[in-house]
Order: C-alpha cells, then sequence, then structure tokens
C-alpha cells in the first residue's frame, strides 16, 4: 500500500509526538495501523531502502537470454527482458 507524502508527515508528527509522551516507535506504529519497519524509515527520513546498482556490459547465457546478476553475485539466467524488469520492481 502506497501512502502519500502528507500521510507519511502526519504520521512521523505523530510518533515524535507520542515518543515524547514515552511510547515506543512500536507502539506509535501499531496505533497508526502501519509496520513497525515502515514508520521507522519514514521517521529516518526514507521511504524505501535504496539499494546499489551496478550498470556492466550485457550477459547472456550460452542460449543468448539475459542474465540478471543479483545482490552478493547470485546470477539468474534464462529470463526475457519483461523477466528482468519484473523481478527489478519485485526487489526493490
Amino acid at each position: 500500500m502506497r501512502f502519500t507524502v502528507a500521510a507519511r508527515a502526519a504520521a512521523v508528527r505523530h510518533a515524535e509526538r507520542r515518543r515524547g509522551q514515552g511510547a515506543t516507535l512500536a507502539q506509535a506504529a501499531a496505533e497508526l495501523g502501519v509496520g513497525y519497519m515502515t514508520l521507522r524509515r519514514w521517521t529516518r527520513g526514507t521511504s524505501r531502502p535504496l539499494r546499489a546498482v551496478a550498470v556492466v556490459a550485457e550477459q547472456t547465457s550460452a542460449g543468448g537470454e539475459l542474465v540478471a546478476v543479483l545482490h552478493g553475485g547470485v546470477r539468474v539466467a534464462g529470463l526475457s527482458i519483461e523477466d528482468v524488469a519484473r523481478l527489478a520492481r519485485l526487489l526493490a
């Protein structure tokens, strides 16, 4: 579920107010109905964690399909460009 910038800002204000009253961030998240880690990211100023991306020369498998090289060196071969794009969206 996506939240507007205004909704995130209101949630952060609520969390800061509640923390000033002695509540934990987890309690504030529960009151708002959002996950603890989501509210934590919002209070730190990032709504989504950034992922490192390296642009390298095109790699193909022996069959000529695209090869996706994931974080940690895991290689996934045999994907179409649409599959690579779908994988990237899922991992983002």
